[in-house]
């Protein structure tokens, strides 16, 4: 079987977020036997500097990248913080830039300058993918939409002209796009209300009925697929850091209802369980 490739990973730089440092990602991935390893810290490069020179040291490759927020067009609401503070976690929807070879890097560095300079704005991010693909990197950026994209969204909320809609703009940009695959075997749907005569379901962006429903998507519009497993920590023991540390990005109580997992799935796994995963995934789609 052909070495699986982690794509979507996240590290103690990426804030109150991810669970392990670049090192420990690296030294891990050189225990599955894997010849590279992605970091795709949220909202900028900050680990960037240590993860090369971690996979320079045991000898693999570093995939750089980057993940962004976006603001919707239809902002929701926040609430406020239940015990003070300044911010909540609003729960943007996100987009992953990765680099290949230095003009990736530099293309990524752009990105995350004007980003930082800009904002969160939606089309200010296209026109940051723009800025990129204008440049000389443009042919070192891939724009990765997985679940927690627009496209995911509205494909989990079954809206799919919308999903389509939201493609069709990344792909006017002239980047080259991707749909990021994602299943942490998460059950298919949850309760999120409930009355004596109506109950509604939420679809779990992690599921594997959704992660079957986004790459239904990606083939009918012809658009390449890669599987990732969005991975927060390197062992299934430390989801429980994640679970704190949910909790603190959104200055609430630690508790089942505020933790981002239903299970420990989002770790540094091997090629063999990802296998098993696409092998799933592939008979959800039919």
């Amino acid at each position: 079987m052909s070495d699986f490739i982690h794509l979507n990973v996240s590290s103690g730089y990426s804030l109150r977020y991810g669970a392990c440092s670049p090192q420990e990602l690296v030294e891990h991935a050189v225990d599955l036997g894997m010849s590279a390893v992605a970091l795709t810290d949220r909202d900028g490069l900050y680990g960037a500097v240590r993860f090369i020179k971690a996979c320079t040291d045991a000898g693999i490759s570093p995939i750089i990248g980057v993940s962004l927020a976006v603001r919707p067009v239809h902002p929701i609401t926040q609430s406020a913080p239940m015990f003070g503070g300044a911010t909540v976690d609003p729960g943007l929807p996100r987009v992953v830039l990765l680099s290949q070879g230095p003009g990736g890097v530099v293309g990524l560095n752009r990105a995350v300058s004007a980003f930082h300079a800009t904002g969160f704005d939606h089309d200010v991010m296209r026109r940051i993918v723009e800025i990129v693909h204008e440049s000389d990197a443009a042919s070192s950026i891939t724009v990765m939409l997985g679940p927690d994209s627009d496209v995911g969204r509205a494909l989990m909320a079954r809206r799919t002209e919308q999903a389509s809609m939201a493609l069709a703009q990344w792909r006017a940009t002239g980047a080259h796009v991707v749909c990021e695959i994602v299943s942490h075997r998460e059950r298919d749907s949850q309760v999120i209300s409930s009355t004596r005569n109506l109950t509604t379901h939420e679809t779990v962006r992690f599921s594997t009925q959704a992660a079957a429903r986004m790459w239904r998507f990606a083939r009918e519009q012809q658009v390449p697929a890669v599987l990732t497993n969005a991975v927060r920590y390197c062992h299934p023991e430390q989801a429980r850091i994640a679970d704190v540390l949910d909790a603190t990005r959104r200055l609430v109580p630690l508790s089942a209802r505020h933790v981002d997992r239903s299970n420990a799935e989002g770790f540094l796994t091997s090629s063999d369980h990802m296998w098993q995963i696409a092998t799933e995934i592939a008979a959800a789609a039919g």
